[in-house]
């Protein structure tokens, strides 16, 4: 297993200058990300001290009831969130009310073409 595109989120209040400036869309990672097989999310600052709004939830729609539950984290510093990056983990990010909100996003890959080679440079 390898990693695939590892990148830091900066999310604030502001309006979005284009489509992936949108994150608070529900969304499946594998979808937008092709190679993703898992994602890991470490939080880089608190929720409630260095921002507000910007909380993490996994939704599970039951199409058949026309329900949904809800499972939302509250973001800290240096917590780890990882999860199987397919359509059984449907998931957004509120949007940040103010100040400014911080995850490294890491992807896992099995598939040998898509993984990424060498040193990692920030």
């Amino acid at each position: 297993m390898g990693t695939t595109p590892r990148f830091v989120s900066r999310m604030d209040q502001k309006p979005a200058q284009n489509m992936h400036d949108e994150y608070w869309h529900e969304h499946v990672d594998a979808n937008q990300y092709p190679g993703f097989e898992y994602t890991a999310l470490i939080y880089l600052n608190d929720q409630g001290l260095d921002y507000t709004g910007g909380l993490f939830s996994f939704i599970d729609e039951d199409i058949a009831k026309g329900q949904a539950k809800v499972e939302t984290i509250s973001p800290k510093c240096g917590k780890l969130v990882y999860f199987t990056s397919g359509p059984e983990n449907v998931h957004r990010v509120h949007k940040v009310e103010s100040g400014l909100r911080y995850a490294l996003t890491i992807a896992f890959t099995c598939d040998k073409s898509k993984e990424l080679s060498g040193e990692w440079n920030a």
